[in-house]
C-alpha cells in the first residue's frame, strides 16, 4: 500500500488541481467555439431562409437558451 508523506500528498494535489484547470479550459473553449459557430451560423444565413433547426425546440438540439430563466 502507497504510504503518503505530506509532500507526496501536496504533490498529488496540485497534479490533480492542475488536471480539474486544464479540463475547465478545455470544456470553456469548446463551448466558446460552439457558441461562435452557432452565431456565424445565424448571422451568415441569408434573409428568410429557414433551418430546419429553427422549427424545433433549440433545448432538444441542444443550442443555447435564448431567454433567462
Amino acid at each position: 500500500m502507497l504510504e503518503w508523506t505530506p509532500e507526496s500528498l501536496k504533490a498529488e494535489i496540485d497534479y490533480r488541481q492542475e488536471l480539474a484547470r486544464d479540463r475547465m479550459r478545455a470544456a470553456r473553449a469548446a463551448q466558446q467555439r460552439h457558441s461562435e459557430s452557432w452565431l456565424a451560423r445565424l448571422v451568415r444565413r441569408p434573409r428568410g431562409e429557414q433551418l430546419a433547426s429553427d422549427s424545433a425546440d433549440p433545448n432538444e438540439l441542444g443550442e443555447p437558451a435564448l431567454h433567462a430563466a
